[in-house]
């Protein structure tokens, strides 16, 4: 929500509540975007697919494969269940650092032991 407000936000802090991309995830998360034609920064009303509504499930369909998108939610496997949660987290992380204007992020916080970087201004 800080991003959204345009307040500093400690991405170390922040790192221990909620796991940040690492490098391959972050590449992974803009080869989707790219083959999705969908726009991270754009008005979420029109930046999904085909200029239609954003929805994470259109930008994870490469990371997460066709067959987990057309399952049923219910019909789901705990295991993807899971799997697809850590990648929304991992999208919202990506979507809130590029409005935020952060392209090619530094990733010096994201490591086994986080390093402390102190507040970002965004």
């Amino acid at each position: 929500e800080a991003f959204v407000q345009g307040r500093s936000v400690d991405l170390q802090r922040l790192s221990q509540m909620s796991k940040p991309p690492t490098r391959s995830e972050w590449a992974q998360l803009e080869q989707a975007e790219e083959s999705t034609g969908m726009d991270a920064v754009g008005d979420p009303s029109n930046s999904g697919v085909g200029g239609e509504k954003f929805l994470m499930t259109d930008f994870l369909r490469p990371i997460m494969g066709d067959d987990f998108i057309e399952t049923p939610r219910e019909e789901r496997s705990e295991e993807d269940r899971t799997r697809f949660g850590d990648w929304c987290n991992l999208l919202k992380w990506y979507l809130s650092l590029k409005r935020a204007g952060m392209d090619k992020p530094d990733f010096g916080f994201v490591s086994s032991k986080v390093e402390k970087t102190g507040p970002i201004e965004v």
